[in-house]
């Protein structure tokens, strides 16, 4: 396998030059985050719910299901839970990338998105 060529992916990018910022600054049009896998929908294994919690509302808010049959399921649902996180550091680390964001240390972005990669891949930070 060839190592990943930061540079080369930013150049074959498609956003890169004038038309990133607007796709760095646009806000998820989606029902905002934290997402949560949420319970096992059934006896039969593989079928997850992922919501948002409704707080003081009641019952959750329902953004995906999975289904049963690749075996992946958890895998899949904690991934999907983990979109709002991942896009939010995604976005803030190409700002500090382009030099867009002057005010916050790379750290703080860099925690962001490790604890977004953990939450995707089913780990505690």
């Amino acid at each position: 396998m060839k190592p990943f060529n930061l540079e080369k992916a930013l150049a074959d990018a498609p956003l890169v030059g004038r038309n990133y910022w607007r796709f760095v600054m646009t806000e998820f049009k989606g029902t905002s985050g934290p997402w949560k896998v949420d319970k096992e929908l059934s006896s039969r294994s593989g079928e997850w719910l992922i919501s948002k919690d409704a707080g003081s509302r009641g019952r959750g808010i329902a953004i995906a299901e999975t289904r049963s049959g690749t075996g992946c399921e958890l895998d899949d649902a904690r991934l999907i839970a983990a979109a709002p996180e991942l896009l939010e550091a995604l976005q803030n680390m190409t700002r500090l990338y382009y030099g867009e964001d002057r005010q916050n240390q790379p750290g703080q972005y860099a925690r962001a998105a490790v604890a977004a990669i953990a939450k995707a891949l089913g780990e505690t930070t």
